[in-house]
């Protein structure tokens, strides 16, 4: 109301509006334009948000130094309870797509596409604070080793920052497995000691969403179980009988087991990660349903209710997320762990004597995987929520709180911000997560759009790595440069791209005297460079004007001598560092691509006396030609690496049509095709 009665550029935006507006912006534009358009609400105008987020810096891959930046912008606005951290990790299949952003490759890793990304997010497991921290892109099969290695450094990261870390959890892949015995020292050990904090334990364990889905799976695939009793009571289950409860009742208007659907029955394959079918599954109507048919005739049907209803009791009270839910829906499972409730923790302490006894009777069952996850899971939730009563003093412990949900719901934030895709690139990926951290600071931690600029600022380029990648590159680089003659066939698209460049020099400099270093004028040219290219560059020059000439409609500018020449250096230095398949792969593994580019040109430009005589020019107000051909070489290597993120994308787009079923697709053709 205060807002409508000013003028709209009077208008001062809180931070919670503007985090509304972001988030209703972010989700669909076309709706937060009919909302201004309405003129119901006194909104910020999408221009307004829209300098919000392009005024912060993409977010890096790795742990660039602005993550550290936004974790501690984040730590301030946090209580000690929300400190208390759990250390999440899992991948995302990515697009193999190369991209070019911000004068770096993005899509590569090694030279190869990224296939994955390998995520890591901090969850605080008595509050709702979580954030991504770190994404790793793997382009290759990942490895133990690699997830030791950044684990290690997430760790490091997030303890000199403050948070207290308790636990980390990944699904019970192998490549995980193996990480956590790595870190115990051999084989996976209930806790270990925070190697950058002294007397403070990680609790490591498996999610236990996904364990509540293996087992699903296990009985869908194995169709019977055998097991050993639970507290004196016969346990057994038999997939078949579910499905003869669901045909007994599927015709009926009423039905006993109303969860129980062809789908719980019979999933796809990807529907396998559905846990919405496994709580079918294990549903209380399901298990009622079996126990009022047991005593209706279906005698053996009461073993099969009775391991439901045990692993159900297990979901429910490793998935508590509200204090209250034992009183909303009347079940006293779900009361949270505390000093006076210890009944959660009785059961699961028999929960996990019971698993490793059916682990060991041999009986038909769980894979051994699964058995060997769920093992460690409960004893390590156990331990874990007596440190947390204990060490850390917390009043009670939710153990809903300590899964992997928070970041597979990120990777379906990341898919709805670009726009419902399922296969995004790692550029979708990091400007969907510079999207959530701008509307995080401004939300959460109230910051105003100069505070998010420096708690998001671009990262200062790290000198000595560029130094030393200069230094690699130079190494790896013949002395001789390559012969002007070389780029016959190019000569008219080169001359071309030199007089856009001239076009761009000239919007950044406003001095009519420079107009001549930059463009030519009418007449023969005024500097010769003969000497520079083998006496071949008045000939290449003169031949190479043809096309501009030929597409030229008045508009386009003719560039000078200094910006031609300039340009076929950056050419030879382009063809210097792709036409060798080596250092082409040493190039593309670095970081900051168009800096290292420039930096080497520079370089070499600087080292050869007869080129750098003829850059070194100046205008009649005094500027130096030579100050400006950092741009040239910025402006050249963008449009010479856009052709080749080109080129590599068909690379990609050809190997996948390669690795397809030929032979199913010439019939097809053949088929179609014949008379």
């Amino acid at each position: 109301m205060l807002l409508s009665l000013k003028p709209p550029k009077a208008r001062r935006y809180q931070a919670s509006l503007i985090s509304l507006a972001l988030h209703w912006e972010n989700i669909s534009p076309t709706l937060y334009k009919h909302l201004l358009r309405d003129g119901l609400l006194c909104l910020p105008s999408i221009r307004y948000l829209r300098r919000i987020c392009s005024s912060v810096s993409l977010v890096t891959t790795g742990l660039p130094e602005t993550t550290r930046t936004y974790l501690s912008a984040r730590f301030e606005a946090l209580s000690d309870r929300e400190k208390i951290l759990a250390i999440l990790f899992d991948e995302v299949y990515a697009s193999q797509k190369v991209e070019y952003h911000q004068g770096k490759l993005l899509g590569l890793e090694n030279g190869d596409p990224t296939k994955t990304l390998l995520c890591f997010m901090v969850k605080s497991v008595a509050g709702s604070f979580h954030d991504v921290v770190a994404m790793v892109p793997v382009s290759k099969k990942i490895s133990a080793q690699v997830i030791e290695k950044w684990y290690l450094k997430v760790l490091k990261l997030v303890t000199e920052l403050g948070f207290d870390v308790v636990a980390t959890i990944s699904d019970a892949h192998s490549a995980n497995r193996k990480c956590f015995a790595d870190i115990s020292g051999g084989e996976m050990m209930e806790s270990i000691a925070n190697p950058f904090k002294e007397e403070s334990k990680i609790f490591l364990m498996f999610d236990s969403v996904h364990l509540f889905k293996n087992i699903y799976n296990n009985l869908v695939n194995k169709k019977t179980f055998q097991c050993p009793p639970f507290d004196g009571i016969p346990m057994s289950a038999s997939f078949h009988h579910l499905r003869e409860l669901y045909h007994q009742e599927c015709a009926n208007a009423v039905r006993y087991a109303y969860k129980l659907s062809d789908k719980v029955l019979g999933p796809k394959s990807i529907e396998e990660t559905n846990v919405l079918l496994a709580d079918s599954c294990f549903h209380d109507s399901t298990i009622q349903a079996l126990k009022y048919f047991s005593r209706h005739g279906r005698d053996h049907w009461k073993e099969t209710a009775n391991f439901l209803e045990l692993i159900r009791g297990f979901w429910n009270r490793v998935n508590v997320k509200d204090t209250y839910a034992h009183v909303r829906l009347r079940d006293d499972r779900r009361k949270p762990i505390d000093f006076e409730n210890q009944d959660s923790l009785n059961f699961l302490s028999e929960f996990a004597t019971w698993i490793r006894d059916w682990k060991d009777s041999k009986l038909p069952g769980l894979t051994k995987e699964t058995f060997f996850a769920l093992s460690k899971t409960v004893t390590s939730l156990i331990a874990l929520s007596r440190y947390l009563l204990s060490t850390r003093r917390l009043s009670y412990v939710l153990p809903g709180k300590i899964n992997s949900d928070p970041l597979e719901r990120r990777f379906s934030w990341y898919r709805q911000l670009s726009g419902g895709n399922f296969f995004l690139s790692v550029r979708q990926f990091l400007e969907a997560e510079k999207k959530i951290r701008v509307e995080s600071l401004v939300k959460y931690s109230g910051l105003d759009l100069v505070d998010v600029q420096c708690a998001l600022q671009t990262d200062a380029t790290n000198g000595e790595e560029i130094k030393e990648s200069v230094r690699i590159l130079l190494a790896a680089l013949p002395a001789e440069p390559i012969s002007s003659t070389d780029f016959k066939e190019q000569e008219g698209i080169i001359f071309y791209v030199a007089g856009f460049i001239s076009r761009c020099l000239l919007k950044v400099k406003k001095c009519e005297d420079f107009y001549e270093l930059v463009i030519q004028s009418q007449g023969p040219p005024s500097i010769q460079f003969e000497d520079v290219f083998d006496n071949c560059l008045s000939d290449f020059k003169l031949a190479s004007k043809e096309f501009t000439d030929q597409v030229n409609r008045g508009g386009l500018m003719t560039p000078s001598d200094l910006i031609h020449m300039t340009c076929l250096c950056c050419l030879q230095l382009q063809c210097l560092i792709f036409d060798d398949k080596e250092t082409e792969q040493l190039f593309l593994s670095m970081s900051d691509h168009r800096i290292v580019f420039v930096e080497v040109f520079m370089t070499r430009a600087m080292e050869c006396p007869v080129v750098l005589s003829c850059l070194n020019h100046f205008c009649n107000q005094g500027h130096c030609f030579l100050d400006f051909i950092p741009m040239v070489g910025e402006k050249f290597f963008n449009v010479m690496i856009k052709n080749k993120v080109t080129m590599l994308n068909d690379n990609i787009h050809l190997a996948r049509k390669r690795s397809g079923k030929a032979s199913s697709n010439r019939r097809k053709v053949a088929k179609l095709t014949s008379m």
